[in-house]
């Protein structure tokens, strides 16, 4: 079971910067950093309900509280 972990966690941290960027492609036009700080907050918010236009390797919902995270460990 910990090697399933590990290997769904690194899977995650893997497509989490492509899921990202195809998302803000898919709502905005443009790459995430781009995008405004209010338009990178709905995204955030967006991809935390599961409101995806895009399609993703890992729940949307798995990605937000990886990347919740690995805000918290800095």
């Amino acid at each position: 079971r910990l090697i399933g972990k590990a290997v769904r966690e690194h899977r995650v941290v893997d497509v989490e910067p492509v899921a990202l960027e195809a998302e803000a492609q898919a709502k905005f036009f443009t790459s995430f950093a781009a995008l405004k700080a209010e338009q990178q907050d709905a995204l955030l918010e967006a991809i935390a309900a599961g409101e995806v236009e895009t399609l993703w390797q890992v729940a949307p919902a798995t990605f937000f509280t990886h990347l919740v995270h690995h805000v918290q460990e800095g």
